[in-house]
């Protein structure tokens, strides 16, 4: 409870440094921090999203520099210029609306060297808001090939499986 207070106090402070927050305007926080993201936000960007029947996959990798110091700390992150972090959300379209699903996760990143890092995921939960998070190690100019394997707890039976890659700079 302590540390949702403290990030959504720091909130507005983050959205300006970073891709992270777009995740948590997605699955239904309060309409002012909604229109602050959407102009840095593109939705439905196939670069992003992947939509599985009634689930839509977010997904972004970015330098873990972006995340402020008191953000980081929080959550237990480091920042470092050779470090990066995957956020990954799951929401499920139905009736009522979309909703962020709890999820469990399976992935990695290899470069183009072939060394494969497994990624293990933190949850990140703000009442209507569930993302993961999961460090990685990068080289300057180093391009990264993500493969994620998501089964929401909704579905458990069902994997959707996002597959990208990323080219990364150290700050």
């Amino acid at each position: 409870m302590l540390m949702q207070s403290f990030f959504r106090r720091h909130l507005k402070k983050v959205c300006g440094l970073m891709l992270l927050t777009s995740f948590i305007a997605l699955t239904g926080c309060k309409e002012s921090r909604r229109e602050a993201l959407e102009a840095e936000v593109h939705q439905g960007d196939d670069q992003t999203t992947k939509t599985f029947g009634e689930y839509t996959v977010h997904y972004k990798a970015f330098n873990s520099t972006f995340l402020q110091p008191d953000v980081a700390s929080v959550y237990g992150f480091e920042r470092n210029p050779k470090k990066g972090l995957l956020n990954v959300a799951i929401l499920r379209d139905n009736k009522t609306g979309t909703k962020a699903v709890e999820a469990k996760f399976v992935a990695h990143a290899v470069s183009l060297a072939g060394q494969t890092e497994k990624l293990e995921f933190k949850k990140i939960d703000e009442g209507d808001a569930i993302y993961y998070l999961a460090p990685f190690t990068f080289f300057n100019e180093e391009v990264l090939k993500f493969t994620v394997d998501a089964h929401p707890e909704t579905a458990p039976a069902e994997k959707f499986t996002v597959k990208f890659q990323q080219k990364f700079y150290q700050d």
